[in-house]
């Protein structure tokens, strides 16, 4: 996903990336996530269907609610 806040991806074992400015190269970000959405922020969704979104610093806060998949704009 790309957005304001840059690429993000993740990959078959749930692991979550971020694309570096370099464009080359990935940084991985703490966490667990089956689907992640850029935009003005980050948020993503793990397989239990519990939705979170990026603070920062390898940080996320689990929001309310549950949800299989999640759309971030900018």
């Amino acid at each position: 996903s790309k957005g304001d806040s840059g690429v993000w991806g993740v990959n078959s074992n749930d692991n979550i990336f971020k694309l570096n400015t370099d464009g080359n190269s990935w940084t991985h970000i703490s966490g667990e996530l089956v689907q992640v959405s850029s935009g003005k922020s980050v948020l993503g969704v793990n397989k239990d269907d519990k939705v979170y979104t990026y603070l920062g610093d390898n940080k996320w806060y689990r929001l309310s609610g549950a949800l299989t998949n999640v759309d971030v704009s900018n």
